[in-house]
């Protein structure tokens, strides 16, 4: 057993000495090393050799296990990797929806400036429409007021016309009548309003004298206020007298064909004719001294 304590203190005296400084060699280590003796390794030896294996492997075995308990950091990584993606994305939502939100506001500005000229546009049509509504009233106006004006000249033209369809007179001095006759020709009733319109009526020839003074004047047949409209047969002057007998025509009144207004002919005699029949005719009205004031 000498080898095996040979051994022991060898590993014993391989451990234990102090490393002396490289460089430095001492005889005596030369010398210790000539005093060692190997000796043969036995069983006991062996088996030592085995439990330094197996302790060996379970080392190894161990620093797989600690190599394996150091996975979790790399699972850790990946961890971490995934929590800062999670907030890229939202950051990157988060810009997409600032970017949304700030063109709503761009939007919503556009439009509110839109409608508010869209406003104001209507405002100044409605104040235009009022502007127009306004002169269309003051042309209205204007319109109703040249009407107006128009119907007065008509009137005055109409009242012309009437002066001129009666524009020649005559003055009977003798009895204080102003006579005017037609240069126009309308039917019966027609002249007695024209004859009305201008303050007189038509004439009444209640004496022979009188149908002489007119003969002596016309050149034709005229109008005078003779009818026997109200009663057939009953021959009446407009101021409700009586004609006589004596101043018509050779047998007249014949009442042909329904002749109801009366004529004096241009010999001065009387005539029954047909109200529509169109002729000229004669006005008449007392002056009492005002003959010039009547035309």
């Amino acid at each position: 057993m000498a080898g095996k304590n040979v051994s022991g203190s060898f590993y014993t005296s391989a451990t234990t000495d102090q490393r002396e400084p490289e460089g430095k060699e001492y005889e005596s280590d030369y010398d210790d090393v000539e005093n060692i003796v190997v000796e043969p390794l036995d069983d006991s030896d062996y088996e030592e050799v085995d439990d330094i294996v197996e302790i060996h492997e379970q080392l190894n075995t161990e620093d797989k296990n600690d190599s394996k308990t150091h996975d979790p950091p790399v699972k850790s990584a990946c961890g971490t990797r995934a929590i800062v993606l999670l907030y890229i994305l939202l950051i990157i939502n988060f810009v997409m929806w600032g970017v949304l939100l700030y063109v709503a506001i761009v939007k919503y500005s556009e439009i509110s400036t839109e409608v508010q000229n869209l406003t104001m546009e209507l405002s100044m049509r409605r104040e235009n429409g009022s502007k127009m509504s306004e002169n269309i009233q003051q042309q209205s106006t204007i319109i109703d007021g040249i009407s107006s004006q128009v119907r007065s000249m008509e009137t005055d033209i109409s009242q012309m016309k009437t002066e001129v369809a009666v524009s020649k007179s005559y003055i009977w001095e003798q009895f204080m009548k102003k006579y005017t006759f037609s240069t126009e020709k309308k039917k019966w009733g027609e002249a007695r309003d024209i004859c009305v319109s201008q303050g007189a009526s038509l004439a009444v020839a209640s004496s022979i004298a009188e149908l002489a003074y007119l003969k002596e004047i016309i050149k034709e047949s005229h109008w005078i206020g003779l009818s026997d409209l109200e009663t057939e047969g009953q021959w009446k002057w407009l101021d409700g007298t009586e004609v006589g007998k004596s101043y018509w025509k050779s047998a007249q009144p014949d009442n042909f064909n329904e002749e109801d207004c009366g004529e004096i002919l241009q010999t001065g005699e009387l005539n029954d004719s047909h109200c529509n029949t169109m002729k000229s005719w004669i006005c008449e009205k007392w002056c009492n001294n005002t003959c010039v004031l009547f035309y």
